[in-house]
């Protein structure tokens, strides 16, 4: 006997459009704290968020690390009751070059609920951590043994309370995202 509505309900098509997608995440990407909210991400809505309201003075926090530098995805966690939750992972990579930069990687590190927004290659935007945040798992930096060495701090972040996948922030088009996106900066 299956619990109600957790039948499945629909399909999934592919289309040429779909298959056409590149992959990988742009080197900028945003940071805020959930506590930092007005109102919470509405991480069920199935058309999009289009759009994200902070408390004053509060808002998106933006990086930038090197090409291809950057990961993220989810997977999901099973739990042997039949539960199941999303975890979603985000692997960055920043290179700080001062005091002032080490101190913006500790903060990152330091931080809790956490939600991060990627630009991914395929011109959409996707929010991690909306729900329940994110949090740091790792972070690992080495000078290396020669001149060429990367010299990057490698940052693992990681949620573990997501109900759903990473929500697609759309706000009309891919620039008008872009715009309302920048638009949230501190």
């Amino acid at each position: 006997m299956s619990a109600t509505g957790c039948l499945v309900n629909s399909g999934l098509t592919i289309s040429c459009g779909k298959l056409g997608q590149t992959g990988g995440v742009k080197p900028r990407f945003w940071v805020f704290n959930l506590d930092d909210l007005t109102t919470q991400i509405d991480v069920a809505s199935k058309v999009g968020i289009a759009a994200i309201t902070f408390n004053t003075y509060k808002g998106l926090h933006k990086y930038v690390g090197p090409t291809e530098g950057h990961q993220a995805g989810w997977e999901l966690v099973a739990s042997e009751g039949g539960n199941n939750a999303i975890r979603h992972n985000a692997i960055v990579k920043l290179i700080e070059a001062s005091n002032a930069d080490n101190d913006i990687i500790k903060r990152l590190l330091s931080g809790s609920a956490m939600g991060f927004i990627f630009e991914l290659n395929n011109k959409k935007f996707r929010i991690y951590g909306a729900q329940s945040g994110m949090i740091r798992n790792a972070g690992v930096q080495n000078q290396g043994i020669n001149n060429a060495a990367d010299v990057s701090s490698l940052l693992t972040f990681q949620g573990n309370g997501e109900e759903h996948l990473p929500l697609y922030f759309v706000d009309t088009d891919f620039n008008t995202s872009l715009t309302t996106l920048i638009g949230y900066e501190v």
